[in-house]
């Protein structure tokens, strides 16, 4: 697998976290999220520079597990890629993840707070 394993710190499931589009929304669901982003009127923010979008998320637990899910407006996200992070119990906690939007086309989570700094082989 090289390097495209998940890093093992991150507070959810990154294999089975994903965002997709539902009309005219985009879904995050962050996977067997850890405490305290379980925590009762949780929100989820996304971080582009200075610019901050909150949605409230809930907590889904069914036969695939439980998911912390919100969702934000299509239209209010610019190209580019957003910081996810949780906001609950008065504890802000990054998810370990980004979001990377590009038009029209699907949404990504992207594993990692940050892009990688690239690496050059001689």
């Amino acid at each position: 697998m090289g390097d495209s394993r998940p890093p093992g710190s991150a507070p959810v499931d990154l294999v089975n976290s994903y965002a997709l589009r539902r009309g005219d929304r985009v879904e995050v669901s962050l996977a067997e999220p850890s405490a305290p982003m379980v925590a009762e009127g949780a929100v989820m923010v996304l971080r582009q520079g200075d610019r901050r979008l909150r949605s409230e998320a809930s907590v889904v637990d069914d036969a695939r597990g439980r998911r912390l899910v919100a969702s934000f407006a299509s239209g209010d996200l610019d190209d580019g890629q957003y910081r996810v992070v949780v906001r609950a119990d008065e504890v802000r906690t990054t998810a370990g993840v980004r979001l990377l939007v590009q038009g029209r086309r699907p949404v990504v989570l992207l594993w990692g707070e940050r892009p990688a700094r690239p690496q050059v082989e001689a």
